[in-house]
């Protein structure tokens, strides 16, 4: 008789270290299962919460890089022609170079 095969009334009419290795042999086996089978969830669900992140984030940084793309072009639309006319003065306008790096 293999433990896999004992029902609950033949491990309790066993001694007691009989009924104990039975039981840790029945659940041993099932827990090997329940392990594999918990294991491939977790994987698979790791794997899909990395790409729908990964995904997620790639999407803001695109949106973040063409925002601030739009931004320099509205920028540069509004102040140039503003140089090119005069009606911007940057002859006393300064830039220290300590605060363009950082």
């Amino acid at each position: 008789m293999s433990a896999m095969s004992l029902s609950r009334e033949q491990l309790s009419q066993l001694s007691q270290p009989e009924a104990a290795l039975g039981l840790k042999k029945f659940l041993i086996g099932d827990e090997r299962l329940n392990l594999r089978l918990k294991l491939s969830i977790l994987s698979w669900l790791q794997l899909f919460v990395i790409r729908t992140i990964s995904g997620k984030i790639r999407t803001c940084t695109r949106r973040c890089c063409l925002l601030r793309k739009q931004n320099l072009h509205k920028a540069r639309d509004l102040l140039l022609p503003k140089l090119i006319s005069g009606e911007i003065d940057l002859e006393n306008f300064s830039i220290n170079a300590g605060q363009i790096a950082a």
